[in-house]
């Protein structure tokens, strides 16, 4: 494995995963298990290799709730065994997660009407 996630926490959650582009695009997403996390990391096993210093989103998905989004940088990525990969993500802070952009517009105001003679 990876460098040990030791001082993590043992977690186990069924992640989405997709990469960053240069143009702050997100690409196609896959599924991924996470391992373990602490403040600054998250451990995961995934099917598909991703390569050192690539930008993740990592979609922690609650029962019944909006998915927990974390934004980090592929640190190491090693082959297990059975076709799946380790992956060791370093997390960005909560402030850089400017790249996650709402696909639904945000909410307006609604106007107004003004009644005549009140």
């Amino acid at each position: 494995m990876l460098n040990d996630p030791g001082c993590g926490r043992r977690f186990t959650a069924e992640l989405e995963l997709c990469e960053i582009d240069a143009r702050q695009r997100a690409g196609a997403e896959w599924g991924a298990r996470a391992i373990a996390i602490n403040h600054s990391q998250i451990w995961l096993r995934s099917r598909r290799m991703c390569y050192p210093g690539a930008r993740l989103v990592i979609k922690i998905h609650h029962i019944d709730d909006e998915p927990f989004v974390l934004v980090g940088t592929v640190a190491a990525c090693e082959y297990e065994a059975d076709a799946m990969y380790d992956i060791e993500v370093a997390l960005e802070a909560a402030q850089n997660r400017g790249v996650l952009q709402s696909d639904r517009p945000a909410r307006r105001p609604r106007p107004v009407a003004l009644r005549r003679g009140a």
